[in-house]
């Protein structure tokens, strides 16, 4: 018998799991809590938080199962970006060096 068999052993399993606010995702509540400022300056709380919900909703479906990240990445590969952009290369060239 080996020293294993007595003990249950704990694997970790949320590492990777995005940061939470409540049960939502961090992207998904900052979009509620942006539009929910937005509704205290503009004195309009209830319209413009259920506005941050319905956009909170329709972010979740459109990143679906995927990363946070997962739209941004790809804005950038299909959008066009700005040529002031030092840190970035452009996204339409495949060989950087020779």
């Amino acid at each position: 018998m080996s020293a294993y068999d007595s003990k249950q052993l704990m694997l970790v399993t949320k590492l990777d799991d995005p940061m939470k606010v409540f049960f939502w995702d961090f992207d998904q509540a900052f979009i509620i809590m942006l539009m929910f400022v937005i509704g205290i300056m503009a004195n309009m709380i209830i319209y413009c938080t259920l506005i941050g919900f319905g956009f909170a909703h329709l972010w979740q479906k459109l990143k679906g199962s995927k990363n946070a990240w997962f739209l941004i990445h790809g804005g950038f590969w299909h959008l066009p970006l700005s040529s002031k952009s030092v840190r970035l290369g452009d996204s339409s060239e495949r060989e950087f060096l020779g």
